[in-house]
């Protein structure tokens, strides 16, 4: 076998140009396979970290027909007890259940911020600040000011959200707001806090107030409409939401709550799951593109060398033997190639994880419930570099497989007459 590697390798050196551009076809599709991946890594975890931290939490708790109505915000359809005795019995009996690391109840409402003759529609969140902080980290993206305390009239605000009313951290600010029993009426809190996040919900368009200054200006004491659920891990939620249903069922209250794991949150979620599934089959198709070279540089060589073949045949070379060494010349390029193309990828993408890309243009374009930052931070990961290395070296190899079969059957009288 050694022999077989060292003529492949001669072989090899034969025609440089041609057997460089079969490596750098194979280093091509390695490096983009892993630049691609770090790429669509680093986007579907950002939105859906995003959106599981900010809305939808590992499993959430609501009324079916506040599910239908959602987008209008609505607020006749509260989480309010297993039968009525308050949200805190809801959050109490999911907080003690296996895998679960935090549960709280948060309120959403449309309202109408004003500020002079300046006026903007936002979502405002009643919530539990605290319980908040711990799993969505608002704190990070406040700087200037702080959170709103319980029980005080006060709002944490983004900062385009503030530009565009003229809004100052320490200022008034009056809204506008439907009660849970359809009243108009209007509250004035201070500005405790400014976040900005790089989020367009956040800095445009939320407002955050403490959950018991919510249920009273809205007349819901005891009551949210929601309940989030969390997790220690995205992939534990099936298994929550499964332990929910059952204190559901326990407590006799299927019919009244629905238990939402994040995956089945909306529909921008599941394409995202859908996205990485599509792109695996992706990556395999980029190096079986760029393997298409290798696939004819084999061709080329094994006609243009019918001679030489038929002379080794005469010489004993066994069919056998011609097939390892068009294989081990392949896997020679495929093994340098695959090495070239992990090295230059994974080092840019390792680059791009630290450095990030400036994405804001298409952040602007994009809605505001599409959770990205205007920086995307691609993922790098050395099993990604792993993979991309041992498939770009297998498609090779396989790719050369039909000339090194026509090889093999390549016979010294008909090889030589040829000539």
């Amino acid at each position: 076998m050694p022999y077989v590697v060292r003529m492949a390798w001669r072989n090899l050196s034969r025609n440089r140009a041609r057997t460089l551009l079969s490596v750098g076809a194979v280093a091509a599709g390695v490096a983009v396979v892993i630049l691609l991946k770090g790429f669509v890594d680093g986007s579907v975890d950002t939105v859906l970290g995003n959106t599981i931290r900010l809305t939808s939490g590992h499993v959430r708790i609501i009324r079916p027909e506040y599910r239908q109505k959602e987008r209008l915000l609505s607020l006749a359809y509260p989480v309010e007890g297993f039968h009525g005795e308050g949200f805190e019995a809801v959050v109490e009996a999911t907080r003690g259940l296996p895998g679960v690391t935090e549960a709280f109840g948060r309120i959403r409402f449309g309202a109408l911020f004003s500020k002079g003759e300046r006026t903007r529609g936002i979502m405002v969140i009643g919530t539990d600040l605290a319980a908040e902080d711990r799993v969505a980290h608002l704190s990070r993206f406040v700087d200037e000011g702080r959170l709103p305390k319980p029980g005080e009239k006060e709002v944490l605000l983004g900062k385009d959200l503030m530009d565009s009313l003229g809004l100052q951290v320490g200022g008034r600010v009056t809204f506008l707001f439907h009660d849970a029993f359809g009243a108009l009426r209007a509250a004035t809190f201070t500005v405790s806090g400014r976040m900005r996040s790089g989020l367009r919900l956040l800095d445009e368009g939320s407002a955050y107030l403490p959950l018991d200054r919510a249920q009273a200006l809205l007349s819901m004491p005891g009551a949210v409409t929601e309940v989030v659920v969390f997790g220690a891990t995205q992939g534990s939620a099936q298994s929550i939401a499964s332990e929910v249903r059952a204190v559901l069922r326990e407590k006799g209250a299927t019919e009244a709550y629905l238990a939402i794991p994040w995956q089945q949150h909306n529909a921008m979620v599941r394409y995202l799951t859908t996205v990485q599934v599509v792109f695996s089959i992706v990556y395999g198709l980029v190096i079986m593109l760029a393997c298409f070279v290798v696939f004819n540089t084999f061709w080329m060589i094994v006609n243009e060398r019918r001679r030489e073949l038929g002379m080794l045949g005469a010489l004993g070379f066994t069919p056998s033997d011609m097939l390892r060494l068009v294989l081990a010349e392949a896997g020679l390029i495929g093994l340098v190639g695959s090495a070239v193309g992990a090295a230059v990828g994974s080092g840019v993408n390792e680059w791009l994880a630290h450095a990030g890309l400036d994405v804001s243009s298409y952040v602007r374009a994009a809605g505001k419930d599409l959770l990205y930052f205007p920086v995307l931070y691609p993922v790098q990961s050395w099993e990604t570099t792993a993979v991309a290395f041992g498939l770009g070296w297998a498609i090779t190899v396989l790719a050369t497989l039909s000339p090194a079969w026509t090889a093999t059957r390549t016979r010294p009288t008909e090889a030589l007459r040829s000539v």
